[in-house]
């Protein structure tokens, strides 16, 4: 009966037709959760007599005192329906704010609703999410590609990179919370600063990749599609701020009381670093063999396929027997361009293809004629170059 003297003591009236969600008990209070009306509370002397309330059938609560049924009306949220004044409001939260009780309850009831194996995810929350969030992510990584485009391009620090990050976690925490998406439990504040932690590395890594993609356009012979372009010196740099990344992320977990907090390690593919983002995520011919091998500095590597673009001089023409016939067959090149950067030297070379798998070939084979300088002589070895046609042969070759 105490249960219904806390309502009484609120409302002052009958508590027949409410139907009581939760009773539990937190320093010398008793709160009731009432359907309808929200958490409850008044202070009793002996909290032992309350280990269990009667329970009333909820087709009961639905009815009016005159039996008719009650419309359905929305479950109320803990907090956000208590109908009662701002200060016993206030004096509830602070009481429940630090108790592990209620706090767990919380995170049950989020957990049901928002799993945390997929609730920050990139790819797999999208459906749990509310609009603003989705913008507000949106956002975050538009703007950490422009500030990386900006840092290699000199015109911001590190420092100011990483104040960026923290802005960022500050907001996201914040919307978060304030959206019902977490609370203060460790398994939450993890989750939500690994997912900006692997996010900042992705853009830092995708803004690196942008740069070498737009870089590389300069030297492209056979259209404008179809190469490939590597600049050491942006691989450097996306470093500089994923390194610089791995101390900050401490600094933000330590602010916001985590104990004991690691950032991911096992990462790949596009957050782990420029290597990893341009060579490990696609095809089936591995451009760079071990992308764990750093390369030399001031290096860059270019090739291109010839086969991406016809040239204008090349065309055909049908014979008296209805074969096609190619009117300039000298002056059509199939195979690839190839090109290396080392400091002040230079080379260059022009491997023909034939559309099978011997068009796989190593770069340091490529130019074993060359005058290569020691210091990326070896490093050579590591980058491969190929045909469409054999990366295609490859893929068939390992279904057969």
């Amino acid at each position: 009966m105490l249960a219904y003297e806390v309502v009484s003591y609120f409302y002052g009236e009958s508590v027949k037709y409410y139907h009581i969600l939760t009773i539990f008990t937190v320093r010398a209070k008793i709160y009731v959760n009432i359907e309808g009306k929200g958490i409850l509370f008044m202070k009793v002397c002996n909290i032992t007599a309350i280990k269990q309330a009667p329970y009333i059938p909820k087709d009961e609560n639905n009815k009016t005192e005159d039996g008719a049924q009650k419309p359905n009306e929305p479950a109320p949220t803990v907090i956000d329906r208590i109908e009662i004044n701002s200060e016993k409001r206030e004096q509830i939260r602070n009481l429940l704010i630090n108790d592990k009780r209620y706090q767990q309850i919380q995170f049950n009831e989020r957990e049901k609703k928002y799993p945390i194996s997929r609730r920050f995810n990139r790819y797999g929350g999208w459906d749990m999410r509310d609009s603003s969030i989705e913008q507000m992510e949106q956002n975050f990584w538009a703007s950490v590609e422009e500030i990386a485009t900006d840092f290699m391009e000199g015109k911001v620090t590190v420092d100011d990179v990483m104040n960026h990050f923290c802005d960022i976690a500050d907001e996201a925490f914040e919307t978060y919370t304030e959206k019902g998406y977490m609370g203060d439990f460790d398994s939450e504040k993890t989750a939500l600063l690994n997912h900006l932690y692997e996010d900042f590395r992705y853009s830092i890594n995708s803004a690196a990749n942008r740069k070498n993609s737009n870089e590389g356009k300069q030297y492209c012979e056979f259209g404008s599609h179809g190469y490939t372009y590597y600049n050491s010196d942006y691989y450097y740099k996306a470093k500089e701020l994923t390194d610089a990344l791995e101390e900050e992320v401490n600094f933000v977990a330590e602010e916001r009381g985590m104990e004991n907090y690691t950032a991911p390690t096992d990462l790949k593919g596009y957050y782990k670093d420029l290597n990893t983002f341009k060579f490990d995520t696609h095809g089936l011919v591995k451009g760079m063999i071990d992308v764990t091998k750093e390369p030399p500095k001031d290096f860059k590597f270019f090739w291109q396929e010839s086969s991406y673009h016809i040239p204008e001089n090349l065309y055909y023409e049908q014979g008296e027997d209805g074969k096609w016939y190619n009117k300039n067959p000298s002056n059509h090149f199939y195979g690839c361009v190839v090109k290396i950067w080392s400091g002040d030297w230079y080379g260059q070379e022009k491997i023909p293809f034939k559309g099978n798998l011997n068009d796989i070939k190593n770069v340091a084979d490529v130019f074993q004629n060359h005058n290569v300088p020691k210091s990326i002589k070896n490093y050579l070895s590591n980058l491969q170059i190929f045909s469409l046609a054999s990366e295609s042969l490859t893929y068939w070759k390992s279904k057969y």
